[in-house]
């Protein structure tokens, strides 16, 4: 079983999914803040990926070097201000599973926003169970990584915060994609992938020797990593199904999602022009929204910050293959 999730690993690697050593890193020491402010416009973002990569403003990943080399996985909040009005919009990459020190850097960044719009399904959806096994395997992977990885899932900090008039459920009903996917005949998680997913379980459920259990859990960190960070706007999340039926879920999960969160966002802005609103949503999403806020809605980029959103220490044999930070 450990090998075969390591085989499922080394794929990725030779397929390209994986870290490939100096294209991958940034130098720690560059995470600072960025104030645009008393430019025309902001610099391009400082990014090792390659120049392609549309992510790169809003997730990336950095070398941070010590005794101990560590890849750390980052997010930005940017902030969008209005010059005539002075309103401001926040926004805030999230991310499905992260450490709980990155959730609480979020509720940092929200303090004195007047509104949060919001990503994902409400806690009432997620009470009710699916009957598509589709769905089924997506909420059984989340837990199951998160249980490996000793991470934090969104969700259970979205029902631990979302509790006053400030949040903004903006998205549609997760019932809406069920039926969209059912409709449509699309298969999410093909045989290999539920495999794959039915055998973290397992992991989970039973004390494996601690050098096998960690060298599994870094090559699926290290693959997450990679993909989180790796990828065109033409993509979506479920990179390991055929491109007609990904297509089909790219329409639903980014141009119709996206067109709801906009629509959500104007008249927020039409009832309180000086507004200081924050936004949670995956990377994805912002590089289709930032344009239409700053093309249709007059905003202008003004400064990033960097939040960690976990971290990995790098195997030994992986360090030699990260280059010195790219300048």
């Amino acid at each position: 079983m450990i090998k075969l999730i390591l085989c499922t690993v080394v794929a990725m690697l030779i397929s390209g999914q994986m870290v490939s050593g100096e294209t991958l890193v940034e130098d720690k020491e560059q995470n600072q803040s960025q104030d645009y402010s008393k430019t025309d416009s902001p610099p391009e973002a400082k990014s090792s990926c390659p120049t392609e990569n549309e992510i790169s403003p809003y997730t990336r990943v950095v070398v941070f070097q010590s005794e101990n080399a560590a890849l750390i996985l980052q997010s930005s909040i940017r902030e969008l201000r209005r010059k005539d009005t002075g309103g401001i919009i926040k926004l805030v990459s999230m991310h499905h599973l992260a450490e709980e020190t990155f959730y609480r850097a979020v509720e940092n960044a929200l303090f004195g926003c007047d509104t949060i719009l919001c990503e994902g399904s409400t806690s009432e959806e997620r009470k009710k169970p699916s009957e598509n096994i589709e769905f089924q395997y997506g909420r059984k992977y989340e837990v199951e990584i998160a249980k490996l990885l000793g991470l934090q899932r969104q969700t259970e900090w979205e029902d631990k915060v979302m509790k006053d008039k400030r949040w903004i459920y903006a998205d549609r009903p997760e019932e809406e994609f069920e039926h969209y996917v059912i409709k449509n005949n699309l298969v999410l998680f093909p045989e290999s992938r539920k495999k794959f997913i039915d055998e973290l379980a397992e992991i989970n459920s039973k004390k494996l020797p601690s050098e096998e259990l960690e060298s599994v859990k870094t090559q699926i960190k290290l693959s997450m990593f990679n993909s989180l960070t790796h990828f065109k706007r033409e993509e979506c999340c479920f990179g390991w199904i055929p491109e007609e039926e990904r297509k089909q879920i790219q329409h639903f999960v980014h141009t119709l999602r996206d067109k709801v969160i906009f629509d959500k966002l104007k008249p927020q802005i039409q009832q309180n022009p000086q507004a200081k609103i924050a936004m949670l949503y995956g990377a994805r999403h912002f590089m289709d929204l930032e344009p239409m806020i700053v093309g249709e809605l007059g905003y202008e980029a003004y400064s990033v910050s960097w939040i960690d959103v976990m971290s990995q220490k790098l195997p030994k044999g992986l360090v030699r293959r990260v280059e010195k930070p790219v300048e």
